[in-house]
C-alpha cells in the first residue's frame, strides 16, 4: 500500500510517560509531549472493527504515520488528537518498507 501523504491532515501528539516528585517528595506519573506529527485519524468500522475486536474488544482507531515520525513509537506511550487521548495497543511497520507505521488505539473516555 503507497503512503498517501494527503491523508496525513491531522496534528497527532505523541506522548511518553514521565515520572517527577512533588512538593512532597512522592513519585508523580505524568505525560510529556515529545513530539506533534502529520498523520490519520480513522476510527475503525465494519469489518475492520470485528478483526480488530477479535484481538481487543476495546480497539476504536487506527492512526497512520510517516515512519520517519513515529519509528521510535512504543505501546507504553499514548497519543493525542484535537482534545482527545488514545492508548496505543499494536504497533506497525506497515508493509516492513519503513514508510508508514499504522497504530491500532482505543479512545480513553
Amino acid at each position: 500500500m503507497a503512503l498517501n501523504l494527503g491523508a496525513m491532515r491531522h496534528r497527532i501528539g505523541i506522548q511518553a510517560k514521565t515520572t517527577a516528585r512533588n512538593t512532597a517528595g512522592g513519585l508523580v506519573e505524568t505525560w510529556t509531549t515529545s513530539s506533534t506529527v502529520w498523520g490519520q485519524v480513522i476510527p475503525l468500522a465494519g469489518s475492520e472493527k470485528i478483526r480488530a475486536m477479535a484481538v481487543d474488544s476495546r480497539l476504536s482507531h487506527k492512526v497512520r504515520m510517516h515512519h520517519g515520525d513515529a519509528s521510535s513509537v512504543t505501546p507504553a506511550m499514548r497519543l493525542t488528537y484535537d482534545g482527545r487521548t488514545f492508548e496505543i495497543h499494536v504497533v506497525i511497520n506497515r508493509g516492513e518498507m519503513d514508510a508508514e507505521v499504522e497504530m491500532l488505539v482505543s479512545e480513553d473516555t
